[in-house]
């Protein structure tokens, strides 16, 4: 007896994984037990395989919800990283400042008017060495 304990141990990870695919096709997790029935597992085999799922239908057509504008203050909101209350019409947290407003990135530094030339060497190595 309890050497059929390792096989019903994988038949039961086997059945999970199979529940778990199976749903993220988008079908519900019950069907993944028809891997079990022998000429039912083909079947559903050849189903998963060449029906429509949600996941390949188009996106849905139409007009994209009415969203607010980004930097909508109008009304007040809570700040992400504290929880304290953002007034409406600022765009900071009165308590710790954070803001969500994408910072403007820094321009990018100049660079030099003149390019910068190496100093003029009077002395070779050969005035060094006292040639």
């Amino acid at each position: 007896m309890w050497l059929m304990l390792p096989s019903l141990l994988l038949l039961v990870l086997v059945a999970w994984c199979l529940w778990r695919i199976v749903e993220k096709l988008g079908v519900p997790g019950i069907f993944s037990l028809l891997f079990f029935i022998p000429i039912a597992n083909a079947v559903f085999l050849a189903y998963l395989a060449f029906a429509d799922r949600p996941v390949n239908a188009p996106p849905p057509s139409g007009p994209p919800p009415d969203l607010p504008p980004p930097d909508d203050t109008r009304e007040s909101s809570i700040c992400v990283p504290c929880g304290a209350a953002i007034p409406a019409g600022s765009t900071h947290c009165p308590a710790c400042g954070w803001t969500y407003r994408v910072p403007t990135p820094l321009p990018d530094p100049q660079p030099p008017a003149t390019p910068l030339e190496p100093p003029s060497v009077e002395k070779t190595y050969r005035d060094y060495r006292g040639f």
